[in-house]
């Protein structure tokens, strides 16, 4: 991929794609999602991908955050029924 761009900073990006975040994991699973009474089912997808985008993007440090992430996944999902 990196030798199909000219562009340098498409290149960078690339290499810390490889180099790094292909390694970032989330600390909760979905049985921590089933400890906050979230019923089985495709909402666990989309909050544990919510999850690793933010902390793709260094919003999520800590295991404490993201399980307060999760819960406001939760309110905000409450909120849109």
């Amino acid at each position: 991929m990196m030798a199909a761009t000219e562009h340098e900073s498409i290149k960078k990006l690339i290499s810390n794609y490889f180099t790094q975040l292909r390694y970032v994991k989330t600390s909760i699973r979905g049985k921590d999602l089933l400890e906050m009474d979230i019923a089985p089912g495709p909402a666990y997808r989309e909050i544990l991908q919510d999850i690793l985008f933010a902390k793709l993007n260094g919003e999520l440090k800590t295991r404490v955050e993201e399980v307060e992430f999760a819960k406001s996944c939760i309110s905000a999902a409450l909120l849109n029924k």
